[in-house]
């Protein structure tokens, strides 16, 4: 596929563990890489979710440099949580589902210190949010509860 970068190729690949050292010089070689969909809008943080015997590392990784990739749907409306829920590499299932569910935290905690400060201004009760920021929150919300969902069927 013309639309992959070299990223996308290395941890689509069926030859064996991403490597943390690969997916680090990648991403120092091409800094926007992460936030860099394929023809299915699959970003590289949906193809380490697929992939076998990845690195919590590489998750960490991926996710400082495109923590918002976690709330990416591709073309067929599937999360990356969605992919790790489906691996059947239990050891990477877990340690994405986790990255996955510590990033958001981090997202939801930055989201909040900002609400707090909007919510300090009187003039924001009189203005309708926006279709972009309700959309933003209901997908928000959508992608965390079903990250949550999955990682807890997971420890059941």
């Amino acid at each position: 596929e013309l639309s992959r970068l070299p990223i996308h190729y290395h941890l689509a690949s069926n030859a064996g563990t991403p490597s943390e050292s690969i997916v680090s010089l990648l991403i120092e070689s091409f800094s926007e890489s992460p936030r860099a969909g394929d023809a299915n809008n699959q970003f590289p943080i949906h193809l380490a979710c697929q992939a076998t015997q990845v690195s919590g590392n590489i998750f960490a990784i991926l996710l400082s440099s495109f923590p918002e990739g976690a709330c990416e749907r591709d073309i067929h409306g599937n999360y990356p949580c969605d992919y790790a829920t489906w691996n059947e590499d239990t050891p990477t299932k877990v340690i994405a589902l986790s990255a996955l569910v510590q990033n958001d935290a981090t997202e939801m905690r930055r989201s909040l210190q900002v609400d707090d400060k909007l919510l300090s201004n009187p003039k924001i009760f009189d203005e309708q949010p926006s279709a972009r920021t309700q959309k933003r929150k209901r997908l928000t919300n959508e992608v965390s509860f079903s990250m949550l969902a999955s990682f807890e069927d997971i420890h059941q």
